[in-house]
């Protein structure tokens, strides 16, 4: 079943294997849908709103939300403030991870649905991408001029990234340290983040770079110099047998 889901409060379901659609989903929410997400593990959707408030469904209960989320409830910026990114954990299908239009994100337990933790990217932009990194409990979240990197378990902040253009959204390869950056620009852009994780089995091509081609990411800390910011495009021929 593939999930449509609109500005409005319905989503769409078309059955890819029928080739046709069949009953929607109505949400409970009265103002504009600002993002939604579907959960990992399990079978949770996640609708963010205009006026900040989360609903939770269950796709073995299409008639009403199992729950609900007034996320400016622990935002001090709390008027105008809408949910600009929603992202279920891959590891626990208790971890919800919601950004909001002032730069802020909230990660919350499911079971008690009180944030665990906030943090706030820092340049009170929307929060754009939220992704997070099963192997070490990094928290990769991107509004239209940062990547920051940080530890959900503590909130402390690894790394900042800073592309020199405007970011649209980051995709972070599973199991790597390869990052594809939708920006402005016509051209995708493309960065190795060792913090992440290894590299490709396709980018193979990676002993083939010359020093002077390294970019060392910025951090908070002064990452150790092996851990560098590598932009990558020469492996990005090899990709296409993998996609």
């Amino acid at each position: 079943i593939l999930y449509i889901f609109s500005i409005k409060n319905e989503i769409f379901r078309f059955n890819v294997e029928e080739g046709k659609f069949i009953s929607s989903i109505v949400s409970n929410l009265d103002y504009y849908n600002t993002s939604s997400a579907k959960s990992f593990v399990g079978n949770f959707i996640g609708l963010g709103n205009s006026k900040g408030l989360i609903e939770l469904w269950d796709f073995r209960v299409n008639k009403k939300p199992v729950s609900k989320i007034d996320g400016l409830l622990y935002l001090k910026k709390n008027n105008n403030n809408s949910v600009s990114s929603l992202s279920f954990s891959k590891s626990s299908i208790y971890k919800l991870y919601s950004g909001f239009s002032s730069g802020d994100m909230i990660l919350y337990d499911l079971r008690n649905l009180n944030p665990i933790i906030s943090k706030k990217i820092g340049n009170g932009l929307a929060v754009k991408t939220i992704k997070n990194n099963q192997n070490n409990n990094l928290i990769l979240c991107a509004d239209q001029k940062i990547i920051k990197l940080w530890n959900e378990e503590n909130g402390k902040t690894e790394s900042i990234i800073n592309p020199k253009k405007q970011i649209n959204h980051v995709c972070h390869v599973q199991n790597t340290g390869f990052l594809f950056i939708s920006t402005a620009e016509p051209q995708v852009d493309s960065r190795y983040i060792p913090l992440l994780g290894p590299l490709p089995v396709w980018c193979y091509t990676i002993n083939e770079i010359q020093p002077n081609n390294f970019r060392r990411f910025q951090t908070i800390e002064k990452i150790n110099e092996q851990k560098k910011n590598l932009k990558i495009r020469s492996c990005l021929e090899n990709l296409n047998s993998y996609i």
